[in-house]
């Protein structure tokens, strides 16, 4: 396995200011091609005063069986599955752009949420406005458990419940993502190991895994082609995410950046990658007729329900 050190970083508060915006190639110095390195590979972060780094990413290449693979990819590109709650991660609103498509006015029809122009929050037809902060569509499912909005309970998504055979294909890989994550990343996975084991119960928990839930998303150049910056919500704060990428087609770009260190990541096709998503991140613009599908598996703290 291959070290790379970045010796960068901006700080918490000057990444923050990334939030919601369009990854470019400008908020990187440094970019780390698993396909060119052509080996597992850690990176890490500058040293603190006792000399120790923090690990920002890693990739495990290669990690699934053909049979496994096959199956993966076969059953992602069914789902067509978009979602507007995604606002930071779906990139700005264009008033432009939403005056010649639909014809809305800002004030008038619309109104944008926050400082950035990511959410907007629609005049519904009786005058009042909508309680709901939409974003653009970014191809995205959630796959897995999460706990339900209104009743507070534990339960699987809507997708899954509807797909039970086609959920048996995303449960499986996920030992071989936790087998990957073990491997880039041993002292944050027995971490999460142990905080799956303590408070979240076997039925929970992918395929008896230490993920709980999964979020599948397709980049494409003419439907979702990033995934604007942003912190994930609901991650232990002693883990990392784990995302497994399957490249179909050929396709530039679609990196995984990391603006506070200034650099980027490209996963190859069938590897696993290990990052902090704690941290401000984001998915660069793809280019070409490819298409990017990413499984993200990670432990939400919110299915915690043992005492």
């Amino acid at each position: 396995m291959k070290d790379f050190y970045i010796d960068t970083d901006l700080g918490f508060q000057e990444a923050q200011k990334y939030h919601g915006r369009v990854p470019t190639e400008d908020d990187y110095d440094i970019l780390v091609d698993a396909d060119e390195v052509d080996d597992d590979f850690r990176v890490w972060g500058p040293a603190n005063m006792f000399g120790e780094r923090e690990l920002l990413a890693g990739v495990k290449r290669k990690v699934f069986p053909k049979d496994v693979y096959d199956r993966i990819v076969t059953t992602a590109q069914t789902i067509k599955h978009t979602s507007d709650l995604r606002t930071a991660q779906a990139g700005p609103w264009d008033p432009e752009e939403l005056f010649k498509k639909f014809g809305w006015v800002e004030g008038e029809h619309y109104k944008f949420k926050g400082n950035t122009k990511n959410a907007i929050i629609r005049r519904k037809k009786d005058g009042t406005w909508d309680t709901v902060a939409r974003g653009k569509a970014i191809h995205s499912v959630l796959l897995g458990y999460k706990r339900g909005r209104f009743t507070g309970q534990i339960e699987l998504d809507a997708w899954s419940k509807k797909n039970p055979e086609e959920l048996k294909v995303f449960f499986e890989m996920n030992d071989f993502a936790a087998e990957a994550y073990d491997f880039i990343a041993p002292k944050e996975y027995k971490e999460q190991v142990a905080f799956a084991d303590k408070y979240i119960k076997q039925e929970h928990r992918l395929n008896g895994t230490v993920f709980t839930t999964m979020s599948l998303n397709q980049y494409t150049e003419n439907e979702t082609s990033m995934m604007g910056y942003h912190i994930d919500a609901g991650d232990l704060n002693s883990s990392l995410t784990c995302i497994s990428v399957f490249k179909v087609g050929d396709y530039k770009g679609a990196y995984f950046i990391l603006p506070q260190h200034r650099c980027a990541i490209s996963v190859g096709d069938g590897d696993v990658f290990v990052g902090d998503s704690r941290k401000q991140h984001g998915i660069s613009e793809i280019e070409g007729p490819g298409m990017r599908i990413s499984c993200v598996s990670y432990c939400d703290t919110r299915m915690a329900s043992v005492k």
